[in-house]
């Protein structure tokens, strides 16, 4: 059964260690040593007398693909050891992605998880398309009932794509760290106002000294596509991006809101 290998891929076949790390190069065997890792413990298990010795050992691969090509393999290590038997019983191995392994344990425990036991896992374009339809909605929501609708409507119009990628962003921090919707909270108003006082007394200070900043020729190695604050926007570009260059060197909305929020509370 373990014909063909050299001394390192022996050595990790039959390494019985709690943990161990097989690292090596592309087409180096890496595959054929884990199949017959697995394949050598089932075996072990049978011969303990386990009832079931194909289900007491776990394969986890990253990849749906990576994972049928390892039960195919499985399948005929099993045929060459002259064990038909195991082979007809791959099938029911546990070889799988880490999301199809946990899908098939919620599917054994559907009823007592309250879990429709037909659900599905989403494939990555599906993961893409939910979660853009997600941000549309709590997007369409907030402009409608938010305390905060006119900075929402303000952002949505300086960028959706800016914005959706910062919210989504933010999302797969938090979820990344485990954390569930009642998990993110608002930070306390006494340091948001003291952090907004601070702010508008920087930008009072900045934003003189910034008007007051001379016109600058662009670098010959500057991009045609980069402009600095301190140019006008160049002539090659279309109006309409002049003129959305121009609104955003001046206050937006919310900003023009945030200043007058923190005069309020200086006085």
């Amino acid at each position: 059964m373990r014909t063909g290998f050299n001394a390192g891929q022996r050595e990790a076949v039959k390494s019985r260690a709690g943990r161990i790390v097989v690292s090596a190069g592309a087409g180096s065997g890496k595959t054929r040593v884990l199949v017959q890792r697995f394949v050598d413990r089932v075996l072990e298990e049978e011969a303990s007398g386990r009832a079931d010795p194909m289900r007491s050992v776990l394969l986890i691969t990253f990849t749906d693909k990576a994972a049928g090509e390892l039960t195919e393999r499985v399948r005929a290590a099993f045929l060459d050891a002259g064990r038909p038997g195991l082979a007809r019983d791959v099938d029911r191995a546990w070889i799988s992605t880490i999301h199809g392994f946990c899908a098939r344990i919620v599917r054994r425990h559907a009823l007592e998880l309250g879990v429709d036991p037909g659900f599905g896992v989403l494939a990555d374009p599906q993961t893409g398309l939910a979660r853009n339809a997600a941000f549309e909605r709590a997007a369409t929501a907030g402009v409608r009932t938010s305390i905060h609708a006119g900075v929402i409507a303000e952002l949505v119009e300086e960028g959706v794509a800016d914005l959706r990628k910062s919210v989504l962003d933010g999302y797969d921090k938090a979820r990344s760290k485990g954390a569930a919707a009642a998990d993110i909270g608002i930070a306390p108003s006494t340091g948001y106002r003291r952090a907004v006082v601070h702010l508008s007394e920087v930008l009072e200070r900045l934003l003189p000294q910034y008007r007051q900043l001379p016109e600058t020729r662009r670098s010959p190695r500057t991009s045609p596509d980069t402009w600095s604050f301190a140019q006008p926007p160049p002539a090659s570009w279309g109006s309409s991006r002049r003129a959305t260059a121009r609104r955003r060197l001046s206050l937006s909305a919310p900003a023009k809101a945030t200043f007058a929020v923190a005069k309020r509370q200086k006085r």
